[in-house]
């Protein structure tokens, strides 16, 4: 996987976090007359794509033990807006090169 792909993915991977913080910042903030249901579509389907390709991802990877695939497929559906940038981070972001990064 080239640079530009890891770095979008990983501004994929902050959007729901980022979007989920929004809207509890303007649900007390902003004017009642705004509008926040497209955020909120935009955030949930931002989290079940990414959610995708990392599930993808770790289940075509040899770099992983069937038991931490399962428990890392686990985290990122349980604690999916915290979890996601963390594993961008861990695996794709990480400067060992050494692993295969294909999708």
């Amino acid at each position: 996987m080239d640079k530009s792909a890891v770095n979008l993915l990983g501004v994929l991977s902050f959007t729901p976090l980022i979007s989920t913080f929004y809207l509890l910042y303007s649900a007390f903030f902003l004017a009642n007359g705004l509008n926040i249901l497209p955020f909120a579509i935009a955030a949930w389907l931002t989290w079940v794509g990414v959610l995708l390709i990392f599930s993808i991802f770790l289940i075509q990877s040899t770099d992983f033990l069937p038991h931490q695939k399962f428990a890392w497929i686990a985290i990122l559906a349980f604690f999916g807006m915290l979890s996601l940038p963390l594993f961008w981070w861990i695996h794709f972001k990480s400067p060992d090169n050494s692993r295969s990064k294909k999708i």
